[in-house]
């Protein structure tokens, strides 16, 4: 079973053709490798949103999804159109298993919204998903 949930959504939305890993899809650990590109699609790290539910052997977690593109209106709309991607794919996912990991349901919280510009001026577009993956043997 995997712990990592950001490395498990990132491999989630490869398989649904809404990125590919260390190319637009990234983790906080690539710290480094996604902040000169012209379009990034950040991982953020879990938050716990509820204590572990032991009777029933899940787990629940809060994650947001950073998309960071070009700044001006050509780059803000491809922002935006990677982010509502992204969104689309994680939607709604239930009972998917990914790096022998069952995700129970990962489900958006929020759609894309404007979070203002990074370091590096580039327009930044988020979303909260929430995750609840089975802690079972």
């Amino acid at each position: 079973m995997s712990n990592n949930i950001m490395a498990d959504i990132a491999a989630l939305l490869e398989s649904k053709g809404a990125g590919k890993r260390m190319a637009d899809l990234f983790t906080p650990a690539d710290q480094g490798a996604f902040e000169n590109r012209p379009l990034s699609v950040i991982i953020g790290n879990p938050q716990s949103s509820g204590e572990p539910e032991v009777t029933e052997e899940v787990d629940y977690h809060s994650v947001k999804i950073a998309v960071a593109g070009a700044y001006g209106r050509e780059g803000e709309e491809r922002t935006a159109d990677k982010a509502y991607t992204v969104y689309r794919a994680l939607l709604l996912v239930l009972d998917e298993t990914v790096n022998d990991t069952l995700y129970l349901s990962i489900r958006a919280v929020s759609s894309p919204s404007h979070a203002g510009f990074d370091e590096h001026g580039r327009t930044v577009m988020e979303f909260d998903v929430n995750v609840m993956r089975y802690r079972g043997g």
